[in-house]
């Protein structure tokens, strides 16, 4: 008997952990917000899986207007730009460089003869306002703004009849 005496003295001796803590609703939320947010990041990625760019199928059937179409949108990314120029010309065995640059050469080619009709009458407001159009397109702002307040110059309401 005194050992059992000991014994149940010795337990009462020690501390008993304390009881835990009663925050069932805050981990029942806490799970449950984890589990939405998880769920909602699953049906985001689906929806997106399901709206690829129509553009990226198209550049992987290797479609040839895709792929012009693609590289005119990046051609001001000089580093990135030409990397992909030299990709899709080797894969289709075409000089796609041409095509992308169509525009601008198209451009280039307008400038020079609105240039050469310039030197043959200076005076002339349509030439003045249609290169400074041209420079507009090429961003050349300084040189764009230039020709047109030279075509006010010789014609003040150029602009409102061209647009017309």
């Amino acid at each position: 008997m005194t050992k059992l005496k000991s014994i149940l003295k010795k337990l009462r001796q020690l501390k008993s952990p304390p009881p835990p803590k009663k925050n069932f609703l805050g981990k029942a939320l806490g799970d449950y917000l984890l589990k939405l947010g998880f769920f909602l990041f699953l049906v985001a990625n689906v929806i997106a899986s399901q709206s690829v760019n129509n553009l990226i199928i198209d550049l992987v059937k290797l479609d040839e207007e895709a792929i012009i179409r693609f590289l005119k949108k990046i051609k001001t990314q000089d580093e990135y730009f030409f990397s992909q120029l030299a990709y899709f010309e080797n894969l289709t065995q075409k000089s796609l460089r041409e095509i992308v640059f169509e525009e601008e050469t198209n451009l280039e080619k307008t400038r020079q003869r609105l240039e050469s009709a310039l030197e043959k009458n200076p005076n002339s407001p349509e030439v003045l306002y249609a290169l400074s159009l041209i420079y507009q397109k090429k961003e050349n702002h300084q040189k764009a703004n230039e020709y047109r307040e030279k075509a006010k110059n010789f014609d003040p309401k150029i602009e409102k009849r061209l647009k017309n």
